[in-house]
């Protein structure tokens, strides 16, 4: 009886210390690294913010030659995601989806093991741009709940795979440095012009980033077909986009088309709404809408060093589109932005 009793005392221990460790350990692990790359921080996050690129640098996938990818969604947005599957001993199967964008700043993955263990993880990228170089730190979080957080104090992350972070990025370095070849993004020709009062029609929600082609393609036909009946001849297809905020991967926008003013459309999900005559300056981008950020990104750096206040919305107007042209390589967006 007495051994039982010391039995009960002991585990009663044993059950308080692990709740108390349980309670005081952090429940994740991190591992930051980081490293200078000869090469703009537009190019280095051009590079990361593509999915299909990670295998050509990823410790596990070049130890693994069984692994395979698939790709869904838009590589290079909010919301895409990159599923693998390889050796259960080295790269086991998952998920790595791209959670934030913030161009030439950040990008933020969330990733889930599937095998050969469960588990969450959150990994970021922060570039600083120095001169011609770029330091690029690399933060990975994994995630350890309780009460398996007991554990970290036996296991260490970093003193366990931090070799093999350093390992990827200075692949990483590889892949970036001998593709970038002296050669920095692409400039845009930005030119000056007066933008005419113009009145829209257009359906405008607060959507994810990640809806915004299929907030395209739901609406621009519904506009089409309600100028139609009202036998309104209206123009192209626009985007206005009255606000961009990455960190909560939402955007204001409008899908719309250009009408007459004094138009009245008899449904409630549109609105007329007329943009007043302004000074504005514009890019002619032309191609698929995947590097279309890279000429968002010179606009904003051109308003910024010639002290230009910009003004909502910003306006793209898709001059040669999908609907008119299979031929990505013709597709024509003239991007606007109004400023004071």
């Amino acid at each position: 009886m007495k051994y039982l009793r010391l039995t009960g005392i002991l585990l009663l221990v044993i059950l308080a210390l692990v709740t108390v460790l349980a309670l005081i350990m952090p429940q994740r692990q991190r591992v930051k690294k980081t490293i200078l790359l000869k090469a703009p921080a537009s190019r280095v996050y051009e590079y990361l913010a593509s999915l299909e690129n990670f295998s050509k640098w990823s410790v596990w996938d070049r130890r693994d030659s069984t692994s395979k990818h698939v790709l869904t969604g838009q590589d290079g947005t909010v919301g895409v995601v990159s599923s693998w599957k390889g050796d259960p001993e080295i790269s086991g199967e998952g998920n790595i989806s791209i959670t934030s964008l913030l161009p030439n700043k950040k990008i933020a993955y969330s990733i889930h093991f599937s095998t050969p263990k469960k588990g969450n993880a959150e990994s970021e990228f922060f570039l600083e741009e120095m001169g011609a170089e770029t330091k690029l730190t690399w933060e990975f979080d994994l995630a350890t709940p309780r009460p398996g957080n007991i554990f970290n104090i036996f296991s260490n992350l970093d003193k366990k795979m931090g070799k093999d972070f350093e390992e990827g990025l200075m692949n990483l370095r590889t892949e970036i440095e001998k593709t970038n070849t002296g050669i920095t993004a692409k400039q845009y020709d930005i030119r000056a012009m007066n933008f005419p009062a113009t009145s829209f029609a257009q359906v405008r929600q607060l959507i994810n980033m990640s809806e915004e082609l299929d907030f395209f393609s739901k609406h621009l036909p519904i506009l089409s077909t309600e100028t139609e009946k009202a036998n309104i001849t209206g123009g192209i297809p626009h985007g206005l986009f009255y606000t961009w905020d990455e960190a909560n991967r939402q955007t204001d926008l409008g899908a719309a088309i250009p009408v007459p003013s004094g138009t009245r459309l008899n449904n409630p999900i549109i609105q007329v709404v007329n943009i007043p005559a302004s000074k504005a300056v514009f890019v002619d981008y032309f191609g698929n809408y995947d590097k279309i950020y890279e000429a968002h990104n010179s606009i904003q750096k051109y308003l910024a060093g010639n002290n230009l206040k910009q003004k909502s919305p910003v306006i793209e107007s898709y001059i040669i589109n999908p609907g008119k042209e299979a031929d990505t390589t013709k597709w024509q967006t003239r991007i606007i932005y109004l400023v004071e």
